[in-house]
């Protein structure tokens, strides 16, 4: 286990290495019909909380929760694509202007999706709209990882859009904590908060909602959003670094990122 760094802002614990976002928000516009598309994410900021119990401690606590997995040396690939945490890229191919397939890779995991566009401003319609499924290896859990959900955008002008997205996935996380307020001053990080480390690995269902903004810059999209989540359902799993319990309760991603080509404007 990788223990995330923890800053102390305005008395509250950040977590900047943490659980991989379940998406990077995005418009509901699909890849041109016979053409590429591309696109990244990066994560620029985590926050989590949730009820979290040492062993043998008589009662939970509720912390701020972050962490990031690491492997042993036995599971090289593990253990080195987990590093992928805070950022992920996309290839897609538009099918027919209805359809496009894409591969992506990062935020600790590789797959392929599926998406459709159910209605598209392009041809006139009041606002896109998409449905996608995507399946993927993920290292957190070193298992099966998958997502399916809608995207929701309007052109509020030529150049700027909303979006809102919903997701529900199924994924291996792990949620740690430190319980207690011991200084640790040899970390090296001012403020930093030791007390007792406690993980817990899960396979969860969780339900994530992005609202963002998009903004086409020439033949580029970026966008920015906020992607707050809560777990729907959680089974424990064992692991070797697993010690108490690390229960989340709810969290977020801020979430930055960009599209290519971007939709097509109306004076083109």
């Amino acid at each position: 286990m990788l223990r995330a760094p923890t800053i102390l802002a305005a008395a509250a614990l950040l977590s900047l290495v943490a659980c991989s976002p379940t998406i990077g928000p995005r418009t509901a516009d699909t890849a041109p019909e016979g053409e590429f598309a591309f696109s990244g994410s990066a994560t620029a900021l985590h926050l989590g909380w949730g009820n979290v119990r040492a062993e043998h401690a008589p009662a939970p606590t509720r912390e701020f929760t972050g962490g990031g997995d690491m492997y042993p040396d036995d599971q090289t690939f593990a253990w080195g694509f987990s590093a992928s945490t805070l950022y992920e890229i996309e290839l897609r191919y538009g099918l027919t202007r209805w359809a496009e397939m894409g591969a992506f890779a990062g935020f600790s995991r590789i797959g392929l999706e599926g998406r459709f566009a159910l209605m598209d401003e392009d041809i006139g319609h009041p606002l896109s709209i998409a449905a996608s499924y995507g399946a993927a290896y993920s290292a957190i859990g070193d298992g099966a990882w998958m997502r399916g959900g809608l995207d929701f955008s309007v052109r509020a002008t030529d150049d700027v859009a909303p979006f809102f997205d919903v997701y529900v996935s199924r994924e291996a996380t792990t949620h740690s904590a430190h319980q207690g307020d011991t200084p640790c001053p040899e970390e090296g990080y001012p403020g930093t908060v030791c007390g007792v480390f406690i993980a817990e690995r899960q396979n969860e269902v969780r339900l994530t909602l992005a609202l963002g903004l998009a903004f086409r810059v020439d033949r580029t999209v970026l966008r920015g959003s906020l992607a707050p989540y809560i777990p729907l359902h959680a089974v424990s799993l064992t692991c070797p670094e697993c010690t108490g319990e690390a229960r989340p309760i709810a969290g977020g991603h801020a979430i930055i990122g960009f599209d290519y080509p971007a939709w097509e404007s109306k004076g083109q």
